[in-house]
């Protein structure tokens, strides 16, 4: 038990797989009995409320960006607070969480790193650089990554302690089984979750499936996830959908807050990145039961994923390989989940 230790969790406004993760986490140590005050940095508390326990609303931290003194801003309330501990899952927010901390003092900061440090900015990789010493534990969400920060941030091999992602399988068990978002689908229906960016492939996706809808003229495609009218790569992908005349059988539906019911009744789950840190979708995708085609961008997926039980890996931008492993993966079924999500115990003892 905690004694009522008082942890601060801070989180942005939006909504992704970064956030989810640590609200899962967050609950756990609820659950074991510690005081979790939820902490919003942002102009105001947008779509993170709906992943929040209604009994336990947020304080806003209000700045009109990352840059408007957001650590002084911090750094008053938990003057205020006088928190035990307070925890981050983000590397643009860590350092900031971090350097408040330290203007405090008497304050421990657990931070996890949501990604690997190839996609980090550099402004990003000084500020951790500069302020990870001083965190009283960093998570790291796999061996490569824990190896990462040790190496590249130079931090002891103590400090950095590698825990898979965990999964809440409660919240996931009852949305699951909302009803069918494919009423009146026919055909095959694959699908990708993901915010639109180039590292996560819809591109990618979309061409593999143009391979798939040649041959199966009534197979349909549904890509999840946030995305901008005016980006650059998300016009990339309407325009590839456009050429292929494929307008009619590739859905574009946006950001979805209960992506599992249309991972349960869908027949094959994609997963095309060029890279990941480690993808919460393809995790979530396996426990209700969906076979699924990802691409060997880390080493991690090859450990999560068995090839030919549970999915089918395939090589990274191949297109060709991926729509062959999309038609083999529709015949996997009765599998077992093979990767093991982090537990409460891992991330509750780094608390006490």
């Amino acid at each position: 038990m905690s004694d009522q230790k008082k942890i601060m969790v801070i989180l942005p406004s939006n909504v992704g797989g970064a956030e989810r993760v640590t609200v899962t986490i967050a609950g756990y140590l609820e659950s074991a009995g510690f005081h979790v005050m939820f902490v919003v940095l942002a102009d105001k508390v947008g779509s993170i409320k709906a992943i929040l326990p209604e009994n336990n609303p947020p304080v806003l931290v209000k700045i009109r960006n990352i840059w408007d003194f957001s650590v002084t801003r911090l750094a008053n309330l938990m003057r205020k607070e006088r928190p035990d501990y307070v925890f981050c899952s983000l590397r643009y927010l860590n350092p900031r969480v971090l350097l408040a901390a330290k203007l405090v003092g008497k304050i421990k900061v657990v931070v996890r790193n949501d990604n690997g440090l190839l996609t980090a900015r550099w402004d990003t990789k000084i500020l951790m650089r500069l302020t990870y010493r001083w965190a009283h534990a960093v998570i790291a969400q796999q061996e490569e990554m824990r190896q990462e920060l040790i190496d590249v941030m130079r931090l002891p091999a103590e400090k950095v302690i590698a825990i898979n992602n965990p999964l809440d399988t409660d919240r996931i068990d009852i949305l699951k089984d909302e009803p069918s978002p494919y009423p009146s689908a026919t055909g095959r229906k694959y699908l990708c979750v993901g915010r639109f960016f180039h590292n996560k492939g819809q591109d990618l996706a979309c061409e593999a499936f143009h391979q798939i809808h040649l041959q199966d003229p009534e197979a349909q495609l549904y890509l999840l996830g946030k995305y901008k009218e005016d980006d650059p790569y998300y016009l990339k992908v309407c325009q590839i959908v456009h050429e292929h005349h494929m307008e009619d059988h590739v859905h574009i539906i946006g950001h979805e807050t209960n992506p599992f019911k249309w991972m349960k009744h869908c027949d094959c789950f994609i997963l095309p990145s060029r890279y990941e840190g480690t993808p919460n979708s393809l995790i979530e995708a396996m426990y209700v039961g969906c076979p699924v085609v990802a691409t060997r961008c880390i080493p991690m997926i090859e450990r999560m994923v068995q090839d030919g039980y549970n999915g089918i890996l395939v090589e990274s931008g191949n297109t060709k390989e991926m729509a062959e492993g999309m038609k083999k993966a529709c015949h996997l079924h009765d599998f077992k989940m093979t990767y093991h999500p982090g537990t409460a115990e891992d991330f509750t003892q780094l608390f006490t």
